[in-house]
């Protein structure tokens, strides 16, 4: 009698043939990635619905940063907290308008001048271009500037026509984030204290530790950037007003604001600048401005911001580049504003689950 062939043992026999490591590895990647990208377009489709509520609320929350510390030190001084964030409030709304009202005359004054010299320059483009190298017709040249100036007026009429609706907004915006700002003064602890309840007990801990790096992280920035501001609007408007550049005054203003733009906004403000000289003084000072531009963009970039913003904010350029990129197509000049506060703090909160143990305690050393 045949005896049946022996059974193999549970695991000797031959194998299915298997997926390539290095397909399951990017398989499993590409998969992930896409669901990150989808979530990550969604994200960005509900900002954009609900932009209105979400700039003041960024922007409440970067002024907070700055008003805090002042309440702080009232309240330590036995302030009640509403009257110490009125306090501060007022005090802020007097400078700002003290500013403002130190701001207007200036360039009203300066106004007219700068239009005449700016008259005397087109006038000598169009003689340069009558008798330079390029030896156009005066005819011609009379015909393409009158077109422009028309175009001109065809797009300042229509954005007239869509100035109401953007007036009306940027109103709402301004009164949401005034009411928001108090409010995170007034009220921030227990407003945070509420927001870590909603999570449980068991993410206390956790979500404390991560709000406060990221309130680290945004307070870092906001300062930082305050100091850069500072520094740039002080250098652009001492080298504009020693070369005798109307309106060094309000370009310097202009240049604080723009370094809450990083690197493109140096720039901008740079080249508004250097088109004022070219009205006033000529193309010498224009150029004496964009080198003043090139200076103080590598002050900030290699000098004054490694040494104010630290170990805060610590992006790439080309980081920030993109982030400004992807901030204005989704919501303009206010998304390419916040983008990089934005991606400061997605950074930090990266960096501490990274460090963190699959049970949720911190690594040692981390």
């Amino acid at each position: 009698m045949d005896r049946p062939p022996p059974r193999e043992a549970p695991g000797t026999g031959p194998t299915p043939a298997q997926i390539p490591r290095w397909l399951d590895t990017g398989a499993s990647f590409a998969w992930r990635f896409l669901l990150v990208a989808a979530a990550v377009y969604v994200l960005s489709l509900v900002v954009e619905r609900v932009l209105v509520v979400v700039i003041p609320v960024a922007l409440a929350a970067m002024l907070t940063t700055v008003l805090v510390p002042p309440v702080r030190w009232l309240r330590s001084h036995s302030w009640p907290p509403a009257l110490a964030t009125w306090a501060v409030f007022l005090l802020g709304f007097t400078v700002l308008g003290a500013l403002v009202a130190w701001l207007v005359p200036t360039v009203r004054d300066q106004l007219d001048p700068l239009s005449r010299s700016a008259g005397h320059g087109v006038d000598q483009v169009k003689h340069w271009l009558v008798t330079g190298p390029l030896h156009l017709s005066r005819r011609q040249v009379n015909r393409d500037l009158e077109q422009l100036r028309k175009d001109a007026q065809s797009h300042a009429t229509g954005a007239a026509l869509q100035g109401a609706t953007i007036a009306l907004e940027v109103v709402g915006v301004v009164l949401l984030t005034i009411v928001t700002t108090f409010f995170f003064v007034k009220d921030g602890e227990r407003l945070a204290r509420g927001a870590v309840q909603v999570w449980g007990r068991r993410r206390a801990d956790e979500l404390i530790e991560l709000g406060s790096l990221l309130w680290q992280t945004l307070t870092g920035y906001v300062r930082g950037t305050t100091v850069n501001g500072i520094v740039n609007g002080v250098l652009i408007g001492t080298g504009l007003y020693i070369l005798g550049v109307p309106l060094a005054l309000p370009l310097a203003v202009l240049t604080f604001f723009g370094a809450y733009f990083p690197i493109v906004g140096s720039f901008a403000s740079g080249a508004l600048a250097a088109l004022v000289a070219l009205a006033a003084n000529g193309p010498v000072a224009a150029l004496v401005v964009v080198g003043l531009t090139i200076l103080i963009h590598n002050v900030e970039g290699y000098l004054v911001g490694p040494l104010v913003l630290g170990r805060s904010v610590q992006l790439h350029p080309l980081a920030v580049l993109l982030a400004i990129a992807v901030g204005g197509v989704i919501a303009g000049i206010a998304g390419a504003f916040l983008a990089v506060p934005a991606t400061a703090l997605a950074t930090t909160t990266v960096r501490f689950y990274r460090r963190m143990e699959p049970d949720g305690e911190p690594r040692p050393g981390g």
